[in-house]
């Protein structure tokens, strides 16, 4: 592992913690209200995510071992699996109304979301441009952005719509 990428990697965790931090300590309640139901769906969609990364993890390291071709590095194939696993998570969650907690405002979470997309489409297409994301034949480090990027425009696209579905209904 390069050292770039541990310092890209240790300065992401960072900028999380502090935009966590700073959010927690700007407001004196909790920023994250759900109700009951809503909590009990986040319950569900949790294990679901849960269970669709056990069984990722099972067959694929069941394949590879069976001298299944290696087409990514072991990092990209393990970051390729959370991002599944993220997406049953927020899809289960987006679709039965457990995705925004009860303070937060749909238009600020789309924009979340937007920025997060521009960041790491950015990131992935800088990867691509200076590097490639092909290392001998093999999907390396550089295409984890793209990865992500790639979940957060499904996530987008489905809360987009879970709204849209959501206003029309109620009109």
């Amino acid at each position: 592992m390069n050292k770039a990428f541990i310092g890209g990697f240790a300065l992401g965790l960072f900028l999380v913690a502090m935009v966590a931090y700073l959010l927690k300590k700007s407001r004196k309640t909790s920023v994250y209200k759900y109700d009951e139901r809503q909590e009990l769906q986040r319950g569900r969609a949790f294990k679901y995510g849960f269970i669709t990364l056990l069984v990722y993890n099972l067959v694929t390291g069941a394949a590879y071992s069976d001298g299944w071709p290696k087409w990514c590095d072991t990092l990209v194939f393990q970051c390729i699996g959370i991002g599944i696993a993220l997406l049953v998570f927020v899809s289960y969650c987006i679709w039965n109304d457990a995705y925004m907690s009860l303070t937060e405002q749909p238009k600020k979470v789309t924009a979340l979301l937007v920025v997060a997309l521009l960041l790491n489409a950015v990131a992935g297409a800088g990867n691509i441009a200076y590097k490639g994301i092909l290392t001998d034949g093999v999907f390396n480090i550089g295409t984890v952005n793209v990865i992500l990027a790639v979940v957060l425009l499904v996530v987008m696209v489905q809360f987009l719509l879970k709204l849209w579905l959501d206003k029309r209904s109620a009109e």
